[in-house]
């Protein structure tokens, strides 16, 4: 496929003199400009600061030029020249009549430099020194003539110069007619009358939503232009920018690349646009792949972008190397955008520009008139422009209505024609059609035409007309009506003027899907128009198309339910709720049900209006309960929070109606909806962190981000109410008031610093606390006494450390909770013993230090101790292990204070038992009670509480032999849980163990039920420490795991998809390095090759493994996987070494040169072919992730004795079998890299390659005229 990128000498050749001097003027500012550098002092002949005088261009800049620039100095001179300039030329050039020009002697004086530029000349680099030379000599009897750069740049130069700038890339193609179809760079893309010098006009009304900042609903245009900017200015940034048709879209683009505007202008060199409308060729995707391989830094622009493209566009530049940065520009915005992407959204401009707008242009449209087209176009510049082309001198539009405005808009200072109007009424009704075939019978243009008995042919010919008059919009074959704001009103009036069932007969009988979405798209937007929600409730009517279903929907189903939503929103909820009632089968709301996500979004969408929140809450919270409470993804769960919060909620529910709903949650008989009562209070209560990626339109309903708070009092009476609530719950003494408590705390640090309700926390602190100390809160404060305190003024801050001082822990009891059962180190200062100087927050360390003395003090005061057993065995903390060595450092008698623990946990229910206390108190006994310590771990081998936690117990202290002798009877009495001796892989526990004892210990634990993973876990740890340590295993360690591997390959179904094959891979290592049994070996390779041609194992998902018995024993694994020796029925070596594998994954790599020639060898006319059978022709480096020729080809082509077998072979994988993104762009780039080999000394592999590059050409143009086909058929659609 041909480089669509490159420009060579020969192109610039094609430029005539001005376009030659305008293209360096051009490259001039390119290069300044993609260094952040100002290009003020860059001029040229035709320029408007050009000034008088010799140079073509003139490069008088205060900043350097960057070291990459082909400009050498900041004051450079170009003299720009079309024909070749050889020596005698270049002497008289400069030195006209025998005197040096005066601008080259300024230019010696500034120390500067002298380019001169031939677009004809191409020189080879002796030449080149020769004209270089030439213009010396022309400045050698100067004075200080040395100060002088000089240069020469012929055709080939300066096209390597062009191809640094992608834009420029397209500026010369287009000005010597070898233009890209629909392709751009800087210019004026939004056709404006004033070219690209037109003023872009600003308006101060808040007009932009920036999606990367959802707390703010609009900002003003120039900050969004700083934004936009910033964001477009990181490689890799992908932007959408929505907004109705005619907002001014891309103007506002255009006006990113100003320096006029604003500050910080994007790059005009950077650009690349396209207009999909436009059908550009080739397609984004092609462009975007071919600029990604050359490394080149660009913006990609595509305007009229389907959410398809700009996803699949999303993919490619974002990808690792990639230096793009990508903005589309589309009328919508998807929820389903890649995350990757920030979203803007133009909103209409204020009718004050808009008047603006037409003064200037029209300066003779009266102010009145201008009044009246900004009034009725609603900001929309397109529609202003357009009603305004109609207005003659001296006539007034102020006593029209909207009506007769509009007809105005339409006919256009034509004559009406009511079949033309009535034309597009008819294709109003869709969102777009298809509209090139106006003669098939079931074309879309028949279709539409019928429903107003006119003939596809009529209709394309009317279509044609409100094309020329900017009313249908054309992508590829694709038509739409465009401004909405025109198709809404013409769809309207077809409603009402065509019955209602001769309507949806048509559609629902049409036989197009298509269709039938596109039908009800429109209808999402006419809200506002009785026959549309005529017709969308019956579609929802129990007996209609959609209601019938139950939601019970297929694809189609779902997509009109989504279009037609915000239509009919009561009856959307009612069939929503009528599909849950009559669900027998329970699976509505769970995530069996495949459309889940949608249901969510429109419920959450529903809950906007008052009236209907209660009830949508209803349903979100049936769909969150389905789901698992320890799930980090739950759709239900997160609509329902951000439905809570105190801003950007998407609802305007009250205050009342909210709090009421957490009441009724909180105070259920349902634990699970208790949980999400909390989570929801917990939702209301925040003030720190507000985000939001909802797209919060719903059709063309008026919708904004939700209530938000008018005033202070509406703020506290907010806070206030839900404190409240938690404060209540947190003091009911139910179940769930430790977790109400919790939940407050976590909330202190954000409704204090940013919700400023002082007061009201001091005040349900000192309730809270009188009933029982509030931990969490004291460390909620003392968080914000340590991060926060600085900004707070003496009032605040007093009124703080008052509220820390009546938190703080005042007795051992509570600040061994404090200790022992945080996980926070950084806030637990309490005592001036514990304080840091400069309030500087604990150490780690020293809170483990800290907490090991408390538990020694808690052992010695017996009233505490028992008061702290309950919560000791029945929390997990990790300082809980520390607390327990504590409570052994303290305690006289470690059988009293052990029996303590014991008998607690064994009150305890089993599933809220938490041991680890009891394994840090037993771990201190080792060394000061160790006789004390070796008859409770003998006796827990037996224990019926604490045995099948024992290996966890044993392995906590070195394993001595003892250690090792209970473990092996905890095996035998099966009281253990096996899961349990994994413990024994983690931390290094295994390593006191010996070689043959841990061999016995996993014979014995491979035998137990689900023995086998925990063996491989155990192996895999002993197997990698010992590596890196070059340690020598026993014979007998090695002999258990070669059993065990051999035990386990073998059995089936033991085989499976996840990292056993990484674990496996390391055990093999050992058992295969070893000096075992050769049999044993051949044994295992053969069963692997027969679990792969039976289908129980697939190489791809064991990579790891296969590597690894290919890397230790490459001659066995050549005679078995590739020789196939053995003769295993139905395998062959593709399964391994071709199937399902990319360039990546070549088992063969991982075999050195030497000895696979030394194997092939053995039967070279055989094995060299059978090598080349599997060996792919390209490859991937894995250190430079490049692309290139297979090693092992090489090999092949110096080897091999019949080479005629082995290119026949090779050819077969010129061609790929699989890939990703462009096959065109893969296949042009396997055909440069064949070039190497054009030079081959062996003429058939010379005259091969030649061949297999022609044959790759073909198959690149192929596949590159294929997804140019597959691109616009997708890319020019309008949905």
């Amino acid at each position: 496929m041909e480089n669509l990128l490159e420009i060579t000498g020969d192109d610039i050749a094609q430029l005539d003199d001005a376009t030659l001097r305008e293209l360096i003027g051009l490259l001039c500012e390119a290069d300044y400009r993609l260094a952040g550098l100002s290009t003020k002092g860059i001029t040229w002949g035709g320029h408007q600061d050009a000034p008088d005088g010799g140079l073509d261009v003139a490069v008088r800049c205060k900043d350097d030029p960057p070291k990459t620039s082909f400009i050498p100095r900041k004051t450079t001179g170009f003299q720009v020249k079309k024909p070749d300039m050889p020596n005698a030329k270049i002497i008289a050039e400069m030195r006209p009549k025998g005197y040096l020009r005066d601008e080259i002697k300024n230019l010696i004086k500034e120390g500067g430099a002298y380019i001169i530029v031939s677009s004809n000349g191409s020189t080879t680099d002796k030449a080149l020194k020769t004209r270089i030379a030439a213009i010396q000599k022309a400045v050698s009897k100067e004075d200080k003539n040395g100060k002088l750069a000089v240069d020469f740049l012929d055709r080939n130069r300066i096209a390597t110069w062009v191809r640094l700038h992608s834009s420029m890339i397209l500026w010369v193609r287009n000005k010597i007619g070898r233009n890209f179809q629909g392709w751009h760079s800087y210019d004026n893309w939004a056709n404006t009358p004033g070219g690209i010098e037109e003023e872009y006009l600003l308006d101060d009304r808040l007009r932009l939503y920036d999606g990367t900042q959802p707390q703010r609903s609009e900002i003003p245009i120039q900050e969004g232009l700083l934004v936009f900017r910033s964001v477009l200015s990181v490689p890799r940034a992908s932007v959408r920018l929505a907004g109705l048709s005619g907002v001014g879209k891309t103007r506002l683009v255009q006006a990113l690349f100003d320096e006029r505007i604003g500050s910080q202008a994007l790059n005009a060199s950077l650009p690349l646009y396209a207009d999909i409308s436009y059908n550009p060729k080739p397609s984004p995707e092609i462009i975007a792949e071919q600029l990604i391989a050359r490394k080149t830094k660009a913006i990609l622009i595509v305007d009229n972008c389907p959410p398809d493209l700009h996803r699949r566009l999303t993919e490619i530049c974002s990808q690792q190397h990639s230096n793009l940065s990508l903005l589309t520009i589309e009328y919508e915005v998807r929820e389903d955008i890649p995350d990757e992407t920030n979203v803007f959204r133009l909103e209409p401009a204020s009718e004050e520009l808009i008047e603006k707008l037409i003064n200037k242009r029209y300066p003779y449209i009266s102010q009145v008139n201008a009044n009246t087209i900004a009034h009725f176009s609603g900001g929309n510049a397109r529609i202003a422009i357009a009603l305004a082309n109609t207005v003659k001198r001296n006539e007034t539009l102020s006593d029209f209505n909207d009506d007769e405005l509009f007809k105005r808009l339409f006919w256009q200072n034509q004559a009406p024609d009511e079949n033309l109007l009535l034309s597009a009424e008819v294709c109003s009704l869709v969102y777009s059609f298809e509209g090139e075939d106006a003669y098939l019978e079931k074309s879309e243009l028949s279709f539409l035409g019928s429903l107003v008995n006119k003939t596809g042919d009529e209709l394309y010919h009317d279509i044609s007309i409100l094309r020329e008059r900017n009313l249908v919009q054309s992508r590829g074959i694709w038509r739409a009506v465009l401004p909405h704001a025109i198709a809404n009103r013409l769809a309207k009036r077809a409603l009402n003027a065509i019955p209602k069932n001769k309507l949806l007969q048509a559609f629902l009988n049409s036989g197009s899907e298509r269709l039938i979405r596109s039908f009800s798209k429109r209808l999402s937007y006419l809200h506002d128009c009785k026959p549309a929600i005529e017709i969308v409730n019956q579609w929802l009517a129990p007996d209609g198309i959609l209601g019938k279903e139950n939601c019970n929907f297929s694809q189609l189903g779902i997509d009109l339910f989504n279009n037609i939503a915000p239509v009919s929103p009561e009856k959307t909820l009612i069939a929503i709720e009528r599909a849950a009632n009559n669900d027998k089968e329970n699976r509505f709301f769970t995530q069996k049900n495949i459309y889940y996500r949608n249901f969510v979004n429109i419920l959450s969408h529903l809950a906007y209006e008052p009236e209907l929140f209660s009830r949508s809450v209803e349903n979100l919270v049936r769909f969150a309960l389905s789901g698992n409470k320890n799930e980090n993804n739950n759709p239900a769960q997160d609509s329902l929070k951000h439905l809570f919060w105190i801003t950007l909620s998407g609802t305007h529910a009250p205050l009342e109606v909210r709090a009421e709903v957490i009441k009724d949650l909180t105070t259920s008989e349902d634990v699970n909806k208790q949980q999400i009562g909390l989570h929801l209070l917990s939702s209301s209560l925040e003030a720190l962190h507000f985000h939001s990626y909802r797209d919060f339109r719903f059709g063309a309903r008026l919708r904004d981000f939700g209530y938000h708070p008018k005033n202070r009092d509406e703020v506290n009476l907010w806070f206030n109410t839900f404190i409240n609530i938690c404060t209540d719950l947190a003091l009911s003494g139910q179940p769930i008031a430790p977790q109400a408590r919790k939940f407050l705390a976590d909330k202190i640090r954000g409704l204090w610093t940013r919700g400023y309700m002082h007061d009201a926390l001091v005040d349900v602190a000192e309730k809270i606390h009188k009933q029982k100390a509030w931990n969490d809160g004291w460390l909620a404060v003392r968080q914000i006494i340590q991060l926060d305190s600085k900004s707070f003024d003496e009032e605040v801050s007093e009124k703080l450390l008052r509220l820390e001082k009546f938190l703080k822990p005042a007795n051992l009891l509570e600040r061994a909770r404090i200790f022992a059962l945080s996980d926070q180190f950084d806030h637990l200062d309490i005592d001036d013993d514990f304080n840091q100087e400069d309030d500087e927050p604990l150490s780690w360390n020293q809170a483990n230090k800290i907490t090991r003395e408390l538990g020694l003090q808690v052992a010695q005061d017996i009233d505490t101790l028992n008061a702290f057993l309950p919560e000791l065995v029945s929390t997990y903390a990790s300082r809980l292990h520390i607390f327990g060595q504590g409570l052994a450092d303290g305690s006289d008698n470690k059988q009293e204070i052990w029996k303590v623990l014991y008998n607690q946990i064994k009150k305890t229910e089993p599933e809220k038992r938490q041991f680890v206390v009891l394994v840090g108190y037993l771990s201190s006994c080792a060394e000061s009670a160790p006789e004390f310590y070796n008859s409770t771990l003998d006796s827990l081998v037996h224990d019926e509480i604490l045995g099948q936690w024992f290996p966890v117990f044993q392995g906590d202290m070195i394993i001595d032999q003892r250690g090792v002798e209970r473990l092996l009877e905890a095996l035998e009495t099966g009281n253990a849980n096996v899961g349990t001796f994994r413990h024994l892989a983690w931390g290094g526990r295994h390593k006191t163990i010996s070689d043959d004892d841990l061999a016995k210990l996993l014979t014995k634990l491979q035998k137990q039920d689900s023995g086998a993973d925990v063996v491989i876990d155990i192996l895999r740890m002993r197997f990698h420490e010992a590596e890196e340590k070059q340690h020598q295993h026993s014979r007998i360690l090695i002999e258990t795991a070669c059993s065990f591997l051999e035990e386990y390959l073998f059995a089936k179904g033991n085989l499976r998809q996840d990292s056993t094959g990484y674990s496996l891979a390391q055990i093999v290592k050992v058992c295969f390095s070893s000096e075992f049994s050769s049999e044993f070996i051949l044994n295992i390779y053969e069963h692997l090759a027969k679990l792969t041609a039976d289908y129980r194992i697939y190489p791809f998902e064991y990579t790891d493994l296969f590597s690894t018995i290919a890397r230790v024993k490459p001659i066995v694994f050549l005679d078995v996987f590739l020789e196939n020796n053995k003769n295993i029925e139905n395998y062959t070596p593709h399964l391994l070494f071709r199937d399902s594998f990319d360039e990546r994954d070549l088992f063969i790599d991982q075999i050195a040169d030497d000895i696979l020639i030394s194997w092939c060898e053995v039967n070279p006319e055989t094995r060299y072919p059978l090598l080349a059978s599997v060996t792919k022709l390209f490859s991937i480096s894995k250190e430079t992730k490049e692309i290139g020729l297979n090693r092992t080809t090489y090999l092949l082509f110096n080897k091999a004795p019949n080479l005629t077998i082995v290119l026949q072979h090779l050819s077969k994988s010129a061609i790929p079998m699989s890939w990703s993104d462009s096959l065109a762009e893969l296949l042009s780039k396997r055909a440069e890299l064949l070039k190497e080999l054009f030079q081959h000394e062996n003429e058939e592999i010379k005259s091969w390659a030649k061949e297999q590059y022609s044959v790759l050409q073909r198959e690149a143009k192929s596949a590159y005229e294929d997804e140019e086909k597959r691109n616009r058929f997708y890319n020019e659609r309008f949905e």
